[in-house]
């Protein structure tokens, strides 16, 4: 029902002024359909529950439900009952009869949208009755029918802000201060109640658990009780307290176990590449574990991401990205014109420099908050971590934090945030003939500039900013490491191998000296930081050096990628503590 409800929210709105003008006759014919299709979708729901319980069989070969599948089934049984009768009542208020009564006026004249809206709105508050044994087993109850028990064992669920305590309907004609003056009953005596009947439950127990919804619906996101974070702050350090997440994962129905993958083609049907367009990040998820690849840029399958109480891993570079583009365009302007070094140390001396800093973090909040479908919320914390990573960008670019040959002495901002793409012949055979085919890989790259060097040479710099792990040292690898599947504990180039992409996109349309440069942000003032990757030990200070022994393994690697033939195997070898552990499709392995 909640699919059907919700794609009916999308075909009103689409509508606008076009609904409101149809007749009350158009509005009964659409809302009448409406229900009777939700009536014969909860009708055949209810003739499925008894495949939904578990049964066990009996000695004369008969089946019987356990006490737990019995349970389930009156549960789903009760739930349906209540659709099935509240869809009919506000049938009846549509059509304006009854099974008893002769017609009559109707008393309800709304649209589809609307009407969705009260059903959603009645359901919600309908509450399914549960009769369990008292004296035996798991007990479900409310918080009020707790008051004087003592449990071992506890679990509460929907500890959310606005459910426990819930949230104040204090629809009263009397203002607040008022009843407070005079002692009456206000939503914060409501809330001590609640409190009281919280602690004094959890008071003799020696296990508690407490769960959470943090996902987001519509505008409202889940925040944990403030009953949680009192615990968190007050029983630091007299609790044993353990934090888990639990994410949900889609497990696609015999999905073969640990055995390759790969596309299924009609026989007989003329052979296409599995795609011709790629991001560089996704070159780094094969060689990562192509099964991974398989089912993120094949599939097309959304892991699940884990959510953070403060702010999320992928939210807090976004937020970088965008005051980092700020403080060098806006603030230094960087992109009109040269700023050298000494420009940038005047600015670190001025004594209102770090409240400049957290100002452009704080509009870079604002602006990353009002993009489409973005959860970032602003917390001090955040803001105070995004200011000292900016202003260590800052003298970093001085030289100032170390002894650093990387440093510019001027520099100019040519492109922030913007799409670039590179264009490659890659060969293919459609089953008939060997072809090529123009494959394209486009991507963002977070800064490509202009620098001038102490010695005077000019580069350019294509700038790759990481707020995640600590990088302690410059890193080594061999060339074949990056056209190879990582195994075992070793680990693979994947923030060089997306750098260098990037690099290669750049030095198809000049021979200036293309440097491609990973900025740690978390330890750019390590005393052995280098921002330049070690290729079979050279280090890579102009990617002209490489760039046409890269581009002809890349151009190897997209071919085996688009074949249609190619197998997607996972990665076992690298082991669940070294890579699959915190993958989001380790449930699709079954690793």
């Amino acid at each position: 029902m909640e699919e059907t409800e919700r794609e009916d929210d999308r075909n009103e709105a689409t509508k606008g002024t076009k609904t409101r003008q149809d007749t009350p006759a158009q509005r009964l014919r659409a809302c009448k359909a409406f229900l009777d299709r939700l009536t014969e979708v909860i009708d055949n729901e209810s003739k499925h529950i008894d495949d939904l319980t578990d049964k066990v069989k009996k000695e004369d070969g008969t089946e019987q439900r356990t006490p737990e599948g019995e349970l389930l089934y009156q549960l789903y049984t009760e739930s349906c009952y209540q659709a099935y009768t509240i869809t009919q009542r506000f049938l009846q208020l549509l059509t304006g009869t009854t099974d008893t009564e002769t017609p009559r006026e109707s008393v309800l004249d709304v649209t589809r949208f609307t009407l969705c809206r009260l059903m959603r709105k009645v359901m919600s508050n309908v509450s399914i009755p549960f009769h369990g044994e008292p004296a035996v087993g798991l007990q479900i109850m409310g918080v009020l029918e707790t008051r004087c028990l003592d449990f071992d064992n506890l679990l509460l669920l929907s500890v959310n802000e606005g459910v426990l305590p819930q949230k104040g309907n204090d629809t009263s004609f009397i203002p607040f201060l008022v009843k407070k003056m005079h002692g009456l009953t206000t939503p914060d005596r409501r809330v001590s109640v609640y409190a009281y009947y919280f602690y004094r439950l959890i008071q003799r127990a020696q296990h508690v658990r407490l769960v959470y919804n943090n996902s987001t619906e519509g505008t409202q996101k889940g925040e944990m009780s403030r009953f949680m974070q009192a615990l968190l702050v007050e029983g630091f350090d007299r609790f044993h307290i353990q934090r888990m997440n639990l994410v949900s994962t889609p497990i696609p129905p015999n999905l073969p176990d640990m055995k390759p993958l790969h596309v299924p083609q009609v026989e007989g049907k003329k052979r296409t590449p599995l795609f011709t367009q790629l991001s560089p990040s996704a070159v780094k998820v094969y060689f990562t574990c192509p099964r991974k690849f398989y089912f993120h840029y094949i599939m097309h399958l959304k892991g699940s991401q884990t959510q953070d109480p403060i702010i999320n891993a992928n939210d807090f570079g976004t937020v970088f990205h965008e005051a980092a583009d700020k403080l060098l365009t806006e603030e230094l302007h960087a992109k009109d014109n040269f700023i050298n070094a000494s420009t940038l140390k005047q600015y670190l001396e001025d004594k209102n420099c770090k409240a400049k800093l957290e100002g452009i973090v704080k509009k870079a909040f604002v602006e990353c908050a009002q993009q489409a479908d973005s959860n970032i919320q602003q917390t001090p914390i955040t803001v105070e971590a995004l200011t000292n990573y900016l202003k260590k960008l800052l003298q970093y670019e001085t030289g100032t934090l170390t002894d650093q040959s990387a440093a510019a002495d001027k520099l100019h901002i040519i492109h922030n945030e913007a799409v670039h793409s590179v264009v490659l012949p890659i060969p293919f055979f459609d089953g008939n003939q060997e072809i090529t085919v123009p494959f394209t890989f486009k991507g963002y790259i977070d800064r490509y500039d202009e620098a001038i060097l102490p010695d005077g040479t000019q580069v350019l710099r294509v700038i790759d900013y990481k707020t995640g792990k600590d990088k302690t040292s410059a890193t080594s690898y061999k060339f074949d490491d990056f056209f190879s599947v990582a195994t075992g504990s070793k680990k693979y180039p994947e923030n060089p191998m997306q750098i260098f992409i990037y690099s290669l996109m750049i030095t198809k349309t000049t021979l200036t000296p293309v440097q491609p440069m990973l900025f740690y942000i978390p330890s750019l003032a390590k005393r052995d930081f280098a921002p330049f990757t070690t290729v079979d030990g050279i280090e890579i200070t102009n990617f002209h050096q490489i760039a046409d022994e890269f581009e002809q393994r890349l151009i190897e690697t997209v071919a085996t990628l688009i074949n249609p033939d190619t197998e997607f195997p996972p990665n076992p070898k690298r082991g669940p503590k070294e890579h699959c552990e915190y993958c989001e499709y380790r449930a699709l392995c079954k690793l």
